[in-house]
């Protein structure tokens, strides 16, 4: 019963292994690529020479360069006891001694000329994942077989690099893969850990295929729950009821929030699920669906989004870097909310109008404090004609100009061959 008992298990780690490495399909050339892209790689003068087998010196250099500590460590002091180590690579060995990365092959010695095998390159990324063969977790003659345990080695590939040399497309093999894989004890993915620790830039992690396996789970401490008065208006128009237009009001938000460059809108009910869940899940799914442009990085106004009266949705607010900023909940009765912050713009003619009017007819101007605001462009919007009995034109209205505050006005032009007698705010 024992027996059939630890074979299903190790049936089972064998699956999940084959099921963790099936969905990576690239080869040691590209990886090296990514790794560069992240600045985690750089190659020699010659490039990459993935064909060639590595120094035990170039493995300690790979190593720090795959933790983004090259930067750290060059700026460092460090002692250590091998007396083999040349100068160009003190710095790296030194810091790798001071935090238990390598021991050396002896007292004295670290083996700077000698060829790095699989054993001795699965050591080092264990021990950086938080594996410790001091205490019993591996030992160097297993680390090769702990290295496929814990994901970072598919089984044939661990037989191939043992059979074969150790050349240095395996070795970056072996780092990217680290990349992807728990550190010990912790639901955290290395990868994720550089990415905490703005190591590596989340702009640059999309361009490669890393991004696929990094876990984006979302610390919610410092995400804002934002109300209307925060700065957000929905003007829902009269004619078209399920256009809703979304006006985020920048200079009015929390100032964590100002610099938001993107959102998203979530059509999934929160009726039953916690904002977090729907957050992380909407992210996980569909990656960050956002508008963008030009009005929100001026003004921080527009978009259109369609959806009904009774609708609930979730606003989100992101940064350059994707990172989640704050949230609105949008409920029902925030739609009729904006009325507050509209103004219309009656403007009466001077003389009856022959034709029509529409907003491409006029220039409208916003001041801020009696100065133009250079950020706001009129790109029309909605208008009301009223005619005399004569059916000539007499009005327009130019309807649902944000307001803001007591401070805002706006200036009217004419654009075709008529004239204005006044304009009134209402």
């Amino acid at each position: 019963m024992i027996k059939k008992i630890l074979t299903l298990i190790l049936i089972g780690i064998m699956v999940t292994s084959m099921f963790a490495f099936a969905e990576e399909n690239i080869d040691q050339n590209q990886q090296a690529e990514e790794l560069k892209e992240l600045g985690l790689f750089k190659g020699s003068d010659k490039g990459f020479e993935l064909e060639r087998p590595p120094k035990r010196i170039e493995s300690a250099v790979m190593l720090v360069r795959l933790l983004g500590k090259e930067t750290e460590v060059l700026e460092g002091e460090y002692n250590y006891p091998f007396n083999d180590v040349p100068a160009w690579a003190d710095k790296y060995v030194g810091y790798m001694y001071e935090k238990g990365l390598t021991k050396g092959i002896s007292e004295d010695k670290f083996g700077s000329d000698n060829l790095t095998d699989l054993k001795s390159y699965s050591t080092f990324v264990l021990r950086t994942l938080g594996y410790d063969d001091t205490a019993g977790d591996f030992s160097w003659a297993s680390a090769a077989e702990k290295a496929q345990e814990v994901g970072i080695l598919a089984p044939e590939k661990l037989q191939e690099m043992n059979k074969d040399s150790f050349l240095r497309g395996d070795m970056v093999e072996v780092s990217y893969n680290t990349l992807k894989v728990n550190l010990k004890e912790q639901e955290k993915k290395l990868i994720n850990k550089l990415l905490e620790e703005n190591i590596i830039k989340k702009a640059n992690l999309e361009k490669t295929s890393l991004k696929d396996n990094l876990d984006l789970e979302i610390d919610f401490s410092d995400v804002i729950e934002l109300e209307l008065e925060d700065g957000i208006v929905f003007n829902q128009n009269e004619f078209f009821p399920e256009s809703i237009k979304t006006y985020i009001i920048r200079d009015q938000l929390p100032k964590e929030v100002q610099n938001f460059t993107k959102i998203a809108f979530t059509g999934i009910s929160t009726e039953k699920r916690s904002v977090e869940d729907i957050i992380q899940e909407y992210i996980d799914n569909k990656g960050v669906g956002h508008y963008e442009g030009d009005t929100y990085e001026t003004s921080g106004y527009g978009s259109i989004i369609q959806n009904t009266q009774d609708e609930e949705r979730l606003l989100i607010l992101f940064d350059i870097e994707d990172n989640v900023l704050a949230y609105h909940y949008v409920q029902e009765g925030d739609y009729n909310f904006y009325k507050e912050y509209f103004v219309d713009l009656r403007v009466e003619l001077k003389k009856p109008h022959n034709g029509n009017l529409w907003a491409d007819s006029f220039n409208v101007i916003k001041k801020i404090n009696g100065k133009v605001d250079t950020n706001f462009i009129w790109r029309g919007g909605g208008t009301l004609p009223k005619s005399n009995d004569d059916g000539l034109l007499t009005e327009v209205i130019i309807v649902d100009l944000l307001k803001e505050d007591d401070n805002v006005s706006y200036e009217v032009k004419p654009l075709k061959n008529f004239k204005i007698k006044r304009v009134i705010v209402e």
